[in-house]
């Protein structure tokens, strides 16, 4: 019982956190649907889905985080890369060639 409890307590706290700018947005798309029906909608699928939403929107947030975390880590190790990459194309005596390899090492740094 306190889990069911739980479960659309945290469900209502996300139907009162939703914005009012979302709510405009939904009343834009469907014009012709009555704001209560919008409204009542809303709090049924937060109430039913709060809990599975919030598991997920955390989820993604600690991914995002790790992903962001993971880039600035290794970003100075693609930047010692791509200058030792510099160096072979400023030693390299065809252009294209030279402009091919430099275009490389900038892909690789960018990905």
């Amino acid at each position: 019982m306190i889990v069911i409890s739980l479960y659309i307590f945290i469900g209502f706290i996300e139907y009162i956190r939703l914005s009012n700018e979302f709510r405009e947005r939904l009343r834009d798309d469907f014009p012709y649907h009555s704001h209560l029906l919008i409204e009542f909608s809303l709090v049924i699928v937060l109430v039913l889905f709060g809990v599975p939403l919030a598991f997920v929107k955390t989820f993604l947030h600690i991914k995002t985080f790790f992903k962001n975390i993971w880039k600035k880590i290794i970003f100075p190790f693609k930047l010692r890369k791509f200058a030792k990459k510099l160096e072979e194309v400023s030693d390299e005596k065809s252009r294209k060639k030279s402009a091919d390899m430099l275009l490389d090492a900038m892909k690789e740094v960018m990905r």
